[in-house]
């Protein structure tokens, strides 16, 4: 079973890692009060309009996707 590690920096300047089943990019977003949201299986919850970069990294074999705010 592959493990990401996952690296957010949000735009006020806090930031989160955790690691997780799946990785998170692929996860379809949810609405939660008209703000776009991920959870993972492990129950991280990610608000995608607060994130100003997420880098998700495959345990044992590198990165794997970059997603930046526009």
């Amino acid at each position: 079973m592959e493990k990401y590690s996952v690296y957010i920096l949000f735009k006020n300047g806090r930031d989160m890692q955790f690691e997780t089943v799946e990785n998170p990019l692929d996860i379809e977003p949810i609405q939660i009060n008209g703000i776009d949201m991920v959870i993972t299986k492990d129950k991280y919850v990610v608000n995608l309009l607060a994130a100003e970069r997420i880098e998700v990294v495959e345990i044992g074999n590198g990165l794997v996707d970059v997603l930046t705010a526009k």
